[in-house]
């Protein structure tokens, strides 16, 4: 939190915009051929959103950083979530991500890809 005035403001730990966009992410980019779920998981240290499948196609996670990635996994879903206003553009939710929280920690494990936010 922080005073403004004589007020008190409630400052998330961590971006709002950034967890959005690492959950949206999730949805849309998951493999749906593996049964398992999108976590979400909080630790004291962090929280992290847990995607079933790997990276797509060749993309690492270097690429990730340098932000603009429009490759879709799931072109229907992708597309449903721009219908609904969820999605902006395209290739749009790691820069945001990264604009929002620049400390943000990508990881593969097994045949999940997590995304850490520190807390």
């Amino acid at each position: 939190m922080r005073v403004e005035g004589l007020r008190r403001v409630n400052v998330p730990e961590i971006a709002v915009e950034a967890l959005r966009e690492a959950i949206i992410n999730a949805f849309c980019h998951r493999d749906y051929y593996d049964p398992d779920y999108i976590q979400s998981a909080i630790f004291k240290d962090r929280v992290e959103i847990r995607n079933p499948g790997t990276l797509f196609g060749n993309l690492t996670i270097a690429d990730l950083r340098k932000g603009n990635v429009p490759q879709r996994r799931n072109p229907l879903i992708a597309d449903l979530f721009r219908r609904i206003e969820m999605v902006e553009a395209w290739g749009r939710g790691m820069p945001l991500i990264l604009k929002y929280s620049p400390d943000v920690d990508f990881r593969k494990i097994g045949n999940l890809f997590i995304v850490s936010f520190i807390r």
